[in-house]
């Protein structure tokens, strides 16, 4: 992230009210301030009910004071916040961290850096409208022609961004697009790709892992979907057909100078029946990618 949180030190004498979704709920955060005993309270903005599960502290399962809500009901926020001295609260947004279900003691000597590009997704009067040109980071401007995919100009900004630790791979991983779970449904997650290498080595990982990938075309026919008469690119193309691939299309174009790789994980990071729930996906076949040493 642009702007890193720094853990408090003991001295700090209030509480860390951290909100976001519920479930593995900034488990790696709440674990680090739990660790130098500073109280934390977490707060469910999705009324999900579901509190942290693996949040282990000193070997024993840490009881976290939980607040339930809703984003429109913002008085279960206000509350915990008079509850606790306004003063004294550090208020944080949840933010898991992929690899904190992984084995810390597994040794792979991998230099990884990870990037999570956030933003406020909420109507305003600054939100972008069909129609509308913004600049990328790169300096490419993108025609705004359908508000749902939005997630695609985070994401494109955020592969511009890495670019300056001149890595050797680069592997995003984003529930991008609905089209994905019409084309491959639940089971696999989606793979394209600028490297065949490095796509081989991602399914390989997965086959390995029971995470398993498919890979999908990502070919120069495909790159026309995002011309545009009013910009360098249209943030959606091609009407109803190759949403995936064309999502990747347009991330492609920010992705010229380093070995790259898209992973869409919209069909399979999340169930929605039996019940709502996360799966994890896919840090069995990233953990496995990095700890087989198969990255060299």
């Amino acid at each position: 992230m642009l702007n890193h949180f720094k853990i408090p030190s003991k001295s700090f004498n209030g509480p860390v009210l951290i909100t976001g979704a519920g479930g593995c709920i900034g488990a790696w955060t709440m674990a680090m301030l739990l660790k130098e005993g500073i109280e934390v309270v977490a707060c469910d903005l999705t009324n999900n009910k579901k509190r942290p599960e693996l949040l282990i502290e000193n070997g024993e399962l840490a009881k976290v004071p939980w607040v339930e809500g809703d984003i429109s009901d913002t008085d279960y926020v206000l509350n915990t916040i008079e509850k606790y001295n306004p003063e004294s609260i550090i208020h944080l947004a949840a933010l898991q961290v992929p690899f904190c279900a992984a084995d810390p003691t597994a040794g792979a000597k991998v230099n990884v850096v990870g990037v999570m590009a956030c933003a406020e997704n909420m109507c305003s009067s600054k939100a972008t409208k069909p129609g509308d040109v913004v600049t990328s980071m790169s300096g490419q401007t993108i025609e705004i022609l359908n508000t749902d995919a939005e997630g695609r100009l985070v994401l494109c900004d955020a592969l511009t961004f890495v670019g300056k630790y001149k890595p050797s791979y680069v592997i995003d991983m984003a529930t991008l697009t609905g089209a994905v779970i019409i084309a491959l449904g639940r089971h696999s997650s989606g793979v394209m790709a600028n490297d065949q290498h490095l796509a081989d080595m991602i399914i390989d990982a997965g086959e390995e892992s029971g995470d398993r990938a498919w890979q999908l075309p990502l070919w120069d026919e495909h790159q026309s979907c995002t011309k545009t008469k009013y910009a360098d690119l249209a943030n959606i193309g091609g009407g109803r057909e190759a949403g995936t691939i064309h999502a990747a299309a347009f991330l492609s174009k920010f992705t010229t100078k380093y070995k790259w790789a898209h992973i869409d994980i919209a069909a399979t990071a999340q169930y929605s029946t039996p019940v709502k729930a996360g799966t994890g996906r896919p840090v069995p076949l990233i953990s496995e990618l990095l700890l087989s040493k198969r990255l060299k």
